[in-house]
């Protein structure tokens, strides 16, 4: 999958998971389960990967916003932003939302980026 392939299917996930009827509703996330592994073919491990992706990028929360830029201009890849999800429980609250500055300038707001990494 292209990088903005990998995007669309994220934003479509979190689509998905904010809306849970259009996959029949069903309790605890089944339906959702049920679109991506059956409807997408996705394997099991790569569901879970996808839903903690989409929470992280396009959630109503994004803790990985500037990763979407990132990915949609190439500078990572989808096994970056894998890595990243999977770190974010070992990050401390207080660090994720820190405030840096940066050489160019203006503050931002954790890890967000709009001139590239």
């Amino acid at each position: 999958m292209s990088d903005p392939q990998v995007l669309e299917l994220l934003r479509v996930v979190n689509e998905v998971v904010s809306r849970p009827a259009v996959v029949g509703g069903m309790p605890g996330g089944k339906g959702v389960k049920a679109f991506l592994t059956e409807g997408l073919r996705r394997s099991g491990g790569q569901v879970s990967r996808d839903l903690k992706a989409a929470a992280a990028l396009y959630g109503p929360d994004p803790a990985l916003l500037a990763m979407v830029e990132a990915l949609g201009a190439g500078v990572v890849n989808r096994d970056h932003v894998d890595v990243a999800v999977a770190m974010l429980p070992d990050i401390p609250v207080s660090l994720k939302w820190k405030v840096v500055t940066r050489v160019e300038g203006g503050a931002r707001r954790g890890c967000s980026s709009s001139t590239g990494w």
